[in-house]
């Protein structure tokens, strides 16, 4: 996993420099498309590294540090089975 991290890292480092040249935000950063990219393939290339119960498992975790707030959406509501009901009260 170290190794998939690493080239990410590599790839997206002379980009991630630029932007902080540029002075752009963190905020800014996070909504930049191209880093995004960069991000979604890191996700996508550690993910296919995982066994099902370790991807289960960085499933509940995510889940747990975003709070209530994870129950809300609505894609984690209906794998927890949650009828509309519940998600409108």
């Amino acid at each position: 996993m170290n190794k998939a991290l690493d080239t990410e890292k590599a790839k997206a480092r002379p980009y991630v420099e630029q932007m902080q040249k540029s002075g752009k935000s963190d905020a800014e950063a996070n909504s930049d498309q191209k880093y995004l990219g960069y991000l979604l393939e890191l996700r996508d290339n550690i993910l296919a590294l995982l066994s099902p119960p370790q991807i289960k498992r960085l499933r509940e975790l995510s889940l747990q540090s975003v709070d209530i707030g994870g129950v809300l959406d609505v894609v984690v509501a209906k794998k927890l089975g949650m009828s509309v009901a519940q998600l409108t009260k």
